[in-house]
């Protein structure tokens, strides 16, 4: 089924309106809120539902009626329904009226009753009423998934799938109940089949136990046989050879402890020796730096005194000139003032001037930038509004030369016509005019028909059988091209091109514009700039506000405008003399600070020194009289020679000490302490390791032979022969069993494998579909999949899978937009309209954008919009129909 046209009059609170869709396609159609897009959609279902119910309800019928107005209410839908064209008009509550005109595939003119009948008659023989139900998607719908599983599109899909069925159930559910003898629904084992799995296993554990043990009796009883070999050998080493070199070996340590035991007394009577012998040495050359230091401190006081001679006149005459040095300077740091204020006044003036001319050049680029915004802005809105791209443009050359190709093609196969004109003639072909001359000729290929008239008669030449193909895909191309120039809003090609042409002259202006403005706004921004040029006059004023006072008064700049270049060049001038002014004054201020600043170091440094050698001296005179005072005291307690002969008495007696200490050290390195230490230990370990060793072997041989004379009467070898016995038997009935469990596992996979093959191929074209679409929408790998309703379950994207509910609203509105139209499309000619009414309320921009765009790819199946928001479905490239109203 397919909508051409609906015609409403005096429907709620439309006057009147008229809509025509595009049968083949999508159709927007655009109109704000409350302007009665809803009750289009609401109208078309009432004609379409009356007629499957037979009547409408009372309640559906008054809502049609306008507010207030006792009127009846006209719906007229032109529509095509399989092979029938027909047009319904009906009028609601007043005067009601039934209307039913079919033009093809013949013409009947039906009214009343007859024309309800034929009507129901066609919708019931050609429209699926599940599938019209699920592809109108209303707004304010719930976000559930579509169920098309009830639809004819099933019986569409079966047939795509190879008439794929779930015939065979009864041979199914008897091969399950066979199955699940042995395995329960989830495909486990049942208990039969454990109990003897676990039969096997434990008669297996139970001979591989009977098996381990006698073959540990064999290995326990050589084991016995090596240990009574290896005990007597063993006894003889211990006590022959490695407790008598252990008793060597401790001797030899005791000897080593007494010699070390001996040196360490010999130790701390050198170290004793020692100590006495430093004191007195440190006593003695104490008493000496006493000495030597008196004789230094003597030889400097005399040296000091001699240097204290006043030097009254090198100060006072210092005194004079450091006064003179002050006054030169006070006059010089008045010049040195005078010259800065003129400096300050010229470089306020050449400040004033530079700010006026950079005021003027910020506000050129300002409006230099301006001027291209504007331009560009120009450019982007005839962008905008421009229908036609260079995709569409290459469309559009292709389709028409395909055209043209087509036509050369028909034209090589047609018939020609040839006219020569015998005498002056006029006339027209195919509503051509021509005129030709005495001798000019005029030739004509016929390619279905030929109508020549000249004033005396008319001739029509018919073609023979032409090449059907070669004409029906001649109608197609022209068709591909005059949709593609319909879209651009185009007659032909040359007028694509100029348009175009345009389009990329504006295009060119768009480009332009940023390499202009980063040339006028230098990395700055519009506002930036403008900030600047207010900043600059800013500056003038500050400039104007802070003017400095100058020895002599000029006039000032006029700073209205530009600056002149000669006002400008002057006032440098002035402020370089005036600079060069100021750094002579600086110079001969710095040059009178210097002079003054030496004077001043001068006069200060002589006073200070004179003040420090006195109070050096002082201090030399003080510390010279503590050290004799602390002498003469030592002296009486002790006497020179007394610290002199000690000295000598105590070196003695060190070095003493230290020969009976080193030869100690001689006798002790002979012995070698840590090979004594090391053999001594060796000795020890080897000892030690044996009696060990002889322990572990003794009790051996005791657990062996009470473990070899308990399990001698088990008799394990006739218990191994009956588990084993046991085991063959067991083995065999579990190996039966599991054949026939395993046959009946086998025959149940390859049924159900089969059963889900064919539902697989069921879903597949649905399914692929609406991946495809997904795929493109979101830009990466999607997968989809559907229950036996056709509905969709799961959502797989980036290895994460959701179920239907577990995802967001947007993704549901999505989907359920695209699984009506991958529907739409699978039903083809057969199929019914995807109608869209403002559904879109939870999708974002960039994603509305790419929707619109499949949508805008739709082949094979009639969509239709309404929406408030026409901006959204831009990216569609379909026709917008506006919704007038009055």
């Amino acid at each position: 089924m397919r909508i051409h046209r609906v015609r409403l009059q005096d429907v709620r609170g439309i006057d009147a309106c008229e809509v025509e869709f595009d049968p083949h396609g999508i159709t927007v159609v655009a109109a704000p809120n409350e302007s009665g897009k809803s009750t289009l959609v609401d109208a078309i279902r009432l004609v379409l539902n009356d007629r499957r119910r037979a009547r409408a309800t009372a309640q559906e019928v008054r809502d049609l009626q306008p507010a207030g107005r006792d009127v009846g209410s006209v719906v007229e839908v032109e529509l095509a329904v399989g092979d029938h064209h027909l047009v319904v008009r009906r009028r609601y509550n007043r005067q009601p009226e039934d209307v039913l005109a079919i033009t093809a595939p013949t013409t009947e003119q039906l009214t009343g009753d007859e024309a309800h009948d034929r009507l129901t008659e066609i919708l019931a023989r050609h429209v699926d009423v599940g599938l019209l139900d699920a592809l109108w998607l209303q707004q304010g719908r719930d976000l559930d998934t579509l169920a098309l599983g009830q639809t004819s599109l099933s019986a569409r899909l079966d047939a795509a799938s190879g008439g794929a069925s779930t015939g065979g159930d009864d041979l199914l559910v008897r091969v399950d109940e066979h199955h699940a003898q042995w395995f329960t629904p989830t495909g486990r084992e049942k208990a039969d089949l454990t109990r003897l799995d676990a039969r096997v296993e434990e008669l297996q554990a139970a001979a591989h136990d009977l098996r381990a043990r006698l073959a540990e009796i064999d290995t326990e009883s050589g084991e016995l046989d090596e240990v009574e070999r290896t005990l007597p050998g063993l006894e003889r080493d211990l006590t022959e050879a490695l407790e008598p070199a252990l008793e060597a070996a401790r001797d030899d340590r005791r000897s080593l402890q007494a010699l070390q035991s001996q040196r360490e007394t010999l130790q701390a009577r050198f170290e004793q020796a020692d100590t006495v012998c430093a004191a007195a040495r440190d006593a003695l050359d104490r008493r000496r730096a006493a000495t030597e230091s008196i004789a230094t401190l003597t030889d400097r006081v005399a040296a000091v005194e001699e240097q204290l001679q006043p030097s009254d006149d090198e100060l006072a005459d210092l005194a004079e000139r450091r006064r003179s040095a002050q006054e030169t300077a006070r006059d010089v740091q008045e010049a040195l003032r005078a010259a800065r204020r003129d400096g300050e006044h010229a470089q306020w003036r050449v400040d004033l001037l530079e700010a006026s001319e950079e005021h003027a050049r910020r506000n050129g680029r300002l409006s230099r930038a301006r001027a291209v915004i504007d331009d560009a802005a120009e450019a982007q809105a005839a962008v905008d509004a421009s229908r036609i791209d260079d995709d569409l443009f290459t469309e559009i050359g292709d389709a028409d030369a395909a055209v043209r190709m087509l036509e050369a093609r028909v034209d090589a196969g047609a018939p020609t016509v040839r006219l020569r004109a015998v005498s002056e003639l006029s006339g027209d072909i195919d509503g051509e005019a021509f005129q030709l001359a005495e001798g000019d000729a005029l030739e004509r290929s016929v390619r279905a028909h030929l109508r020549l008239r000249l004033p005396e008669f008319e001739l029509e030449v018919v073609a023979g059988d032409p090449d059907h193909d070669v004409h029906d895909e001649l109608d197609v191309a022209r068709r591909h091209l005059a949709d593609r120039c319909e879209r651009a809003g185009v007659e032909d090609l040359s007028e694509a091109e100029r348009l175009v042409t345009q389009r990329r002259a504006h295009e060119q202006t768009l480009r332009q514009r940023d390499v202009l403005l980063d040339r006028e706004l230098d990395g700055a921004s519009l506002d930036g700039l403008a900030d600047t040029v207010e900043a600059s006059r800013a500056r003038i004023d500050q400039l104007f506000a802070r003017r400095p006072e100058a020895q002599d008064t000029d006039e000032e700049p006029d700073t209205t405008g530009s600056a002149d270049a000669t006002d400008l060049d002057e006032a440098r001038r002035t402020r370089d003399a005036c600079t060069r002014a100021t750094d002579a004054a600086e110079l001969v201020h710095q040059q009178a600070a210097a002079d003054l600043a030496d004077i001043v170091e001068r006069h200060e440094s002589m006073r200070d020194r004179h003040a420090e050698r006195r109070r050096e001296l002082d201090g030399l005179r003080r510390e010279l009289e503590r050290d004799r005072s602390q002498l003469a005291s030592e002296r009486a307690s002790r006497a020179d020679d007394d610290l002199s002969r000690a000295l000598v008495e105590a070196t003695t007696t060190r070095d003493a000490a230290r020969e009976a200490l080193d030869a100690a050290d001689q006798r002790l390195a002979a012995l070698d302490p840590e090979r004594v230490e090391l053999v001594e230990t060796a000795a020890c370990n080897a000892r030690d390791a044996a009696l060990e060793h002889l322990g572990r072997l003794r009790q051996r041989r005791t657990e062996l032979g009470v473990r070899l004379a308990t399990v001698g009467a088990e008799g394990l070898g006739e218990q191994l022969t009956d588990t084993e016995a046991q085991l063959e038997r067991a083995e065999l009935d579990q190996e039966r069993e599991r054949r026939r469990a395993q046959a009946a596992r086998l025959l149940r996979d390859e049924l159900h494998a089969a059963r889900d093959e064919l539902h697989r191929a069921y879903r597949a074209p649905l399914r692929d579909r609406i991946v495809r679409m997904s795929s493109l929408l979101l830009g990466e790998d999607v997968a989809i999949e559907l229950d036996d309703e056709l509905r969709i379950a799961t959502r797989t994207r980036g290895g994460t899978t959701l179920g239907w509910h577990q995802l967001s609203a947007g993704a549901r509105e999505q989907l359920a937009i695209l699984t009506a139209l991958a529907a739409a499309q699978l039903a083809g000619d057969d199929g019914v309209p995807f109608i869209l009414d403002d559904a879109l309320g939870y999708t974002d921009p960039q994603r509305m954008a790419a929707l619109g765009a499949l949508l805008g790819r739709t082949e094979g199946a009639q969509v239709i919009v309404l929406t408030c928001v026409p901006e959204r479905f831009r990216t569609t490239g379909a026709r917008t129909v506006p919704l007038l109203t009055s």
